[in-house]
């Protein structure tokens, strides 16, 4: 390595625009190219000054690693898209399953609601029918009341037309026999008066047998609608039961629906997130090689134009990037390690090269002509043993594995005879052109592809344009297209995994969502139980509803046959209506007769006004009386009042008598008859007094 070191011949090592192309030289060709090597080595006299001329290639070889930098791309991007694609199918097919599992909560939730609703419905239709027959009791009773009243009204007609015949047919007998108005009035008066009490403890005896009946029934109506209330409450506490067993039931499905909902929701965001997560690793990973590849290309750009401390620092900047991102995969460490690799190689390059600048101008600085003619000669000897090293060098590496390095040596005995220079670029450029159109048309079916849809058949494409445009096994393109594929693969078992995982989880919730469903069917059974027992006592009390009927309907053929007598007896009015209006036809007759009476009677009423004149002066006169009885009742009281007075004197005077025949008992007897004259005498003037 020292002769190569200093060799003022040897290309830049840093060109790392064909290092794609490591293997494109075929064993035949390559000892074509030596033995050609050593022929013109050998024919040399002269050779030209070595300068940034014959350091710098002559392509600049940016073509192909574009085309790379293209493939890769797309393979990145249809990945991308290929991973983006299977996670949507795969969200859509978790959607479908959840909406599906969804459903039937719904439908079972919807299956108890109509359920609810019928036996409500039933409840509903019970408590009608008991409205309706109260209803109809309480017309049964308003009907009742109209037809006692209706009876009484037609039995008072008929008793009213009774005596109304029997006063007609009296007052014309007693008009035949001759008798006076008066007397006829008053005899009408009696016999009136008469029949009037009698019809009264008819009527009386008749309302209150009707009224007996009528309690009796309106009694056995309010036994029925007191039945009936009780069942109607009875049915409406059980409907309301019922309604509240299936809001109860129904919150309770609503509220399992709703935790397995949200269960399911929060499974599905982590498994979103993880998908996400996933995503950015995949976007940061290819926005990593993006700059990775960008920094090769502009060191490589350093490199070509002799920018040794550009190239190195954006060298430091590589590695640090490599060292600081975190390889996420095996293939991704696998990747990152090459990388750093690759850029060390790099460094040394450069840094050869550096020396080798470094060589030449103190070599330009000290020689002579002589010395340089000696040196060229010197300088073309060296040439061939520097080309068969560097080739064996290539060979070495090329057997331990390291292509890079043996195409880049392989590269450097091209160019370190100048001759040579364009027979080796020229092999490339048509490979170049070879390969521009396999991908051109590969690639182009691809985009096709992509572009319908078909992401797995595009990948598939791009990795067969990588195969069509390497020429051995050992190309490092199939390396590339192993590696996508081998990422491809890996993802897809990832997402397979994470798949399982989703579906295993599902069908943990799913099973444990059948057991509750279970549960609930069995609860529900329970209830069904429940309501048929209730239905039983409900078809119980129907059964006791439809006896009443029964006995209702009873009473309303005895009304009916009360009606029947009650018409008996209309037609029996019917039949008196006529008497009575024949009677009429005869109290015509009779009015005729008694017009002459009536003008008696009109004279005798006059007498009789002037009779309650009389009464009148006579109660003005007894007004009047009554008005000095008062006064004399008053004067009376006085009296008393001056009669106790005097009584009060009288017993004063009775005492004052007492004490003078005491006195009178106690003295002489001398003086008695003195004494007894006096005293007498003023006994008899108190008791004139």
């Amino acid at each position: 390595m020292a002769d190569l070191s200093d060799d003022q011949n040897l290309p830049p090592a840093g060109d790392v625009s064909l290092v794609s192309d490591e293997a494109d030289v075929p064993e035949a060709e390559r000892e074509e190219i030596l033995r050609e090597i050593e022929t013109l080595v050998s024919d040399s006299r002269q050779s030209k000054p070595l300068d940034d001329e014959y350091l710098r290639p002559r392509r600049s070889g940016i073509v192909f690693p574009i085309v790379i930098n293209l493939v890769a791309a797309a393979a990145i991007a249809g990945g991308i898209y290929f991973i983006s694609e299977y996670f949507r199918i795969r969200e859509d097919s978790i959607a479908l399953e959840s909406r599906a599992y969804f459903s039937a909560e719904a439908q079972l939730i919807e299956e108890i609601l109509k359920e609810n609703e019928q036996r409500l419905a039933q409840k509903d239709q019970e408590i009608n029918q008991i409205h309706s027959q109260l209803a109809q009791l309480d017309e049964e009773k308003q009907n009742l009341e109209a037809n006692l009243q209706d009876q009484v009204a037609e039995r008072e007609a008929e008793l009213r037309a009774q005596l109304d015949t029997e006063l007609e047919a009296e007052r014309a007998r007693l008009a035949e026999l001759g008798q006076s108005e008066e007397t006829i009035a008053a005899r009408l008066q009696e016999i009136e008066a008469a029949r009037q009490q009698e019809f009264a403890a008819q009527m009386e005896s008749f309302r209150a047998e009707a009224q007996a009946e009528l309690d009796q029934l309106e009694a056995e109506l309010s036994a029925r609608e007191s039945q009936l209330e009780q069942t109607l409450q009875a049915s409406q506490e059980e409907r309301t039961r019922i309604a509240e067993e299936a809001a109860a039931r129904e919150q309770e499905l609503r509220e399992e629906l709703g935790a397995e909902i949200e269960a399911l929701e929060e499974a599905g965001q982590e498994a979103l997130a993880r998908i996400t997560e996933l995503q950015e690793l995949r976007e940061e990973e290819s926005l990593l090689a993006d700059r990775v590849l960008g920094s090769f290309t502009i060191i490589a750009a350093d490199i070509q134009e002799g920018l040794s401390d550009e190239a190195l620092s954006g060298l430091d900047s590589l590695e640090r990037l490599l060292r600081d991102q975190a390889a996420v995969g095996a293939e991704a460490a696998r990747r990152r390690r090459t990388e750093l690799a690759l850029a060390s190689t790099l460094r040394s390059l450069v840094q050869e090269v550096d020396v080798l600048r470094d060589n030449i101008a103190v070599r330009d600085l000290t020689t002579s002509a002589e010395e340089e003619a000696a040196l060229e000669q010197q300088r073309a000897a060296e040439l061939i043993t520097t080309a068969a090293g560097v080739v064996q060098l290539a060979e070495d590496a090329k057997a331990a594995g390291r292509i890079n390095e043996a195409r880049s040596l392989y590269q450097q005995a091209l160019n370190t005879i100048p001759s040579l220079e364009k027979v080796y670029p020229g092999i490339l450029e048509l490979e170049a052109n070879r390969r521009q159109i396999v991908m051109e048309s590969t690639l182009g079916e691809a985009q096709s592809l992509l572009a319908a849809g078909s992401s797995e058949a595009a990948i598939t494409s791009y990795l067969q344009a990588l195969s069509d445009i390497s020429d051995s096994e050992a190309d490092p393109l199939l390396d590339v297209a192993a590696g996508i594929r081998a990422a491809t693969r890996q993802n897809q078992q990832e997402l397979l995994d994470a798949q399982q995982d989703l579906e295993d989880e599902l069908k943990a919730d799913l099973a444990a969502g059948d057991q509750q469903i279970s549960q609930l069917n069995q609860q529900l059974l329970a209830s069904e139980n429940q309501v048929s027992s209730r239905d039983a006592s409900i078809t119980e009390l129907q059964s006791q509803v439809e006896t009443l009927s029964q006995q209702l309907a009873t009473r309303q053929e005895t009304l009916t046959d009360r009606s029947d007598d009650l018409t008996t007896v209309q037609e029996r009015v019917t039949e008196l209506e006529d008497q009575i209006a024949s009677l009429e036809i005869d109290l015509q007759t009779a009015r005729t007769r008694t017009a002459g009476v009536q003008e008696s009677l009109t004279a005798a009423r006059e007498r009789t006004a002037e009779l309650e004149e009389s009464e009148a002066a006579f109660e003005s006169e007894i007004e009047t009386l009554t008005n000095q009885k008062s006064d004399f009742e008053q004067q009376l009281t006085s009296s008393q009042e001056q009669a106790t007075s005097l009584e009060q004197q009288v017993v004063s005077l009775d005492q004052q008598i007492a004490s003078l025949q005491q006195q009178l008992a106690t003295r002489p007897v001398a003086r008695t008859d003195e004494v007894s004259t006096a005293t007498q005498a003023e006994i008899g003037e108190l008791h004139a007094t």
